[in-house]
């Protein structure tokens, strides 16, 4: 009778939060970490929690399968070159906080845990460090099982890899500028600086584009492509360039996406 009661007991508290994830893990900051837990499509906050030391369980009731953007920052007492000025100049009152952040597939259905890490011997010094400088490429990681999970952590890494793509281009971009300016070429280097100023070189955004669409449409019948895809239109020529994945959703998203899309169909 007692074994009967003791399952009936694991079974309601089971049963009391059926779509409950928790977010695990470990962070080499000494200081009061703030954590957000942010739905990707529509912006609202679902959940917030302080991490006073390393590691941390974030438990996330009532939550439905989606893109998630998990958020961890602190404090700093640092500025960059470029915020400088613009301190000086407005007096804000509040200096920036360092931002580590996330974009996740969570699905209670899939997995009720979530792993946050990040590069192995990496201390707050570094970590700090690496988080000033603008052409760091360094990210944080997350492991979790689940099909739909896996497939949006490999879409992720596509723009991963372009990006970095992106910094070694910019690298080289300025070596070669760099060389121009010695030997007086000014005009050249000139150019060359204009290039570097865009935010992305060498067609690369175009590439990162075709490699996206050709990922979704492949992936078209599963869960996580509407969700992306209504992700990455913002604007006309967003809708432009992801046509493709439209075109090839099913009618019934495509009537669920209406609201977000009709404003953009020609």
């Amino acid at each position: 009778m007692k074994y009967l009661l003791a399952l009936v007991l694991l079974y309601l508290t089971a049963c009391k939060n059926p779509f409950s994830v928790q977010l695990i893990g470990s962070l080499p900051i000494d200081s009061t970490v703030y954590v957000d837990v942010y739905d990707a499509i529509s912006g609202k906050q679902i959940a917030s929690d302080t991490i006073a030391e390393h590691t941390f369980v974030l438990k996330i009731d009532s939550i439905r399968a989606g893109i998630y953007t998990v958020v961890f920052s602190w404090e700093r007492d640092i500025l960059k070159p470029t915020e400088l000025k613009r301190y000086a100049r407005f007096g804000e009152e509040e200096l920036p906080r360092y931002v580590l952040s996330k974009s996740v597939w969570l699905d209670p259905k899939e997995s009720r845990k979530y792993t946050f890490s990040i590069s192995e011997g990496l201390d707050q010094s570094q970590l700090e460090q690496g988080l000033l400088d603008e052409d760091w490429g360094a990210d944080l990681n997350v492991s979790s099982k689940g099909d739909n999970f896996r497939l949006y952590q490999e879409f992720s890494e596509i723009a991963k890899k372009y990006s970095l793509a992106n910094l070694k281009a910019k690298d080289s971009l300025k070596q070669i500028i760099y060389k121009l300016n010695e030997s007086g070429d000014l005009e050249s280097s000139r150019l060359l600086h204009q290039q570097l100023s865009a935010l992305w070189v060498n067609s690369l955004r175009d590439s990162l584009v075709r490699a996206e669409v050709n990922f979704l449409k492949r992936n078209i019948a599963t869960a996580p492509a509407p969700y992306i895809f209504y992700s990455l239109v913002n604007t006309q020529n967003d809708f432009d360039n992801y046509k493709e994945v439209y075109d090839a959703l099913s009618p019934n998203v495509k009537e669920t996406l209406a609201k977000r899309t009709s404003v953009y169909l020609k």
